[in-house]
């Protein structure tokens, strides 16, 4: 099967060490799924073309031009996975016209540029947090701990607690934002 999919600008260069495709496809995986999601609806299916899409980038690295946009060069094979199963599904009532697909691909891509800016921002914005706040935050948001256990866990009364990562939140929007005005990205 002989396949067209957008190469990276260049003649392409062989790479040997296939350590730096999965440094940059997983810095960079949230942002192509969260592009095929913008598409596809359905999870799974969503879930599949992610595999094909890193599959395909995985065996065609060497086409890929190091020092180029890893990143756009992984939704623009995400596109044509997508556009592909579009076209084997049109038995499907929902029909994406050619101008509509550029239209929402342009949309995404500007939203992913700047979910990327307040990303970077936030984590700036961790960074300069005292251990104890980042902690709560990490207990929470990362091992996924409710309210209720990691109350009991910091040994503090749940109201209290709740009015703590109020006061967190508001921190952190704050300095997002100071950032990104800083940056002139918001």
């Amino acid at each position: 099967m002989n396949e067209k999919y957008p190469q990276s600008s260049g003649n392409g260069c062989e790479k040997s060490n296939k350590d730096d495709f999965i440094s940059l496809f997983l810095s960079n995986q949230r942002r192509i799924f969260t592009f095929i999601l913008m598409f596809v609806p359905n999870r799974s299916d969503a879930e599949d073309l992610m595999q094909e899409t890193a599959s395909w980038m995985w065996k065609n690295f060497d086409e890929y031009k190091p020092g180029t946009n890893f990143g756009a060069w992984g939704v623009q094979v995400a596109r044509y996975k997508i556009l592909k199963l579009h076209n084997r599904t049109q038995s499907s009532r929902l029909k994406f016209g050619g101008d509509l697909v550029d239209l929402i691909d342009a949309k995404a891509e500007h939203t992913l540029d700047s979910a990327s800016y307040k990303i970077h921002a936030l984590r700036k914005c961790l960074s300069g947090m005292n251990e104890q706040n980042r902690r709560l935050l990490y207990l929470r948001y990362e091992e996924g701990l409710t309210p209720q256990k990691l109350a009991q866990m910091v040994d503090r009364p749940v109201h209290g607690l709740y009015k703590t990562m109020a006061r967190i939140h508001k921190m952190l929007l704050r300095c997002v934002r100071q950032k990104l005005i800083a940056e002139g990205d918001e």
